[in-house]
């Protein structure tokens, strides 16, 4: 939160200049936003899996549901996994499935497991 940040007026502007926004639409109903998601990468670093997992997680939600998902169970687990959260779902996944995933593999394992077991996300985040 800005509030609670020292930054000066010029390196919040430098910052806020760096910013680009993309609008994808989506025409087909065979358009998977989830796999969209996946692909885009302008900066050329591969999205953690951790990234992707809060993307399915938060995706379909309306705005107010994903702010309160973000703020109460989403960001808590960053603030405490020191924002390793593709080592924490790794061994998140360990303790449930009783099986250690691949490290590469991780965001599939999850979305295997989640599909499996949950049908809501409150379910999930209970």
């Amino acid at each position: 939160m800005l509030d609670q940040e020292t930054i000066s007026l010029d390196s919040l502007m430098n910052s806020i200049e760096k910013l680009q926004v993309m609008i994808v639409n989506l025409n087909s109903p065979n358009d998977d936003p989830q796999l969209i998601f996946e692909s885009l990468n302008s900066t050329g670093v591969d999205l953690k899996d951790g990234d992707k997992i809060r993307n399915y997680l938060l995706m379909n939600e309306l705005p107010d549901a994903q702010v309160a998902y973000f703020k109460n169970y989403w960001e808590p687990i960053e603030e405490r996994t020191n924002f390793d959260l593709s080592s924490f779902f790794r061994d998140y996944l360990t303790v449930k499935t009783y099986k250690y995933p691949n490290i590469s593999k991780v965001y599939e394992t999850f979305i295997e497991f989640y599909s499996f077991k949950y049908n809501d996300k409150m379910s999930f985040f209970d």
